[in-house]
């Protein structure tokens, strides 16, 4: 049967309908083409997903043209800066993208809380699976919503956080962040 990946790179989704703007940006004025293909992408190195949204191509038609997150990474042709552009693809950027907790960290402005939600990423699974401290919590600078929507309950802030870290974290003490937290 053969590799799934190797298949989603090869299969040819549903063509992209160029204008000839987009088509004269994304191959220049000699190559002018009317459709855009994930063959095309493949075969030519600066199209990237980057490269497609530059271009005015909404990402639910990237998405549409080719459905497998794994193929774009695989093939170089997304990576992490892209990871909150590619909503349509609920990225997980631990799984898709190789991040680790300090990598989300470094690259908080392109993973947003909202995008570990998209990939059902809770406080719990960035705790166990992937190393979350309060030092971590106080790089990521998100705010209490998002780490709400992250599931933050009183049991994680009990062992977790001290009265400076949660002043650190939330500009509150440890007491004030224990009654907004459920």
């Amino acid at each position: 049967m053969g590799n799934t990946a190797a298949r989603d790179s090869e299969i040819q989704y549903y063509p992209i309908k160029l204008t000839p703007r987009q088509s004269a940006e994304l191959f220049g004025l000699l190559d002018f083409k009317t459709v855009l293909t994930w063959r095309d992408v493949l075969q030519h190195k600066q199209l990237t997903f980057l490269r497609c949204l530059e271009c005015d191509i909404p990402t639910q038609k990237l998405h549409r043209m080719q459905p497998s997150l794994s193929a774009w990474v695989k093939n170089s042709k997304a990576g992490k800066g892209d990871i909150d552009k590619m909503a349509e693809w609920r990225p997980n950027p631990f799984t898709d993208f190789g991040c680790t907790l300090e990598c989300v960290i470094m690259h908080r402005s392109t993973v947003s809380p909202e995008t570990l939600c998209r990939a059902d990423i809770t406080v719990d699974q960035l705790r166990d699976r992937y190393g979350l401290t309060a030092d971590s919590m106080v790089l990521l600078r998100y705010s209490l919503e998002q780490w709400l929507s992250l599931g933050l309950q009183k049991r994680h802030v009990e062992p977790m956080l001290s009265d400076e870290q949660a002043h650190k974290i939330f500009s509150m003490s440890k007491g004030q962040l224990l009654d907004r937290v459920p």
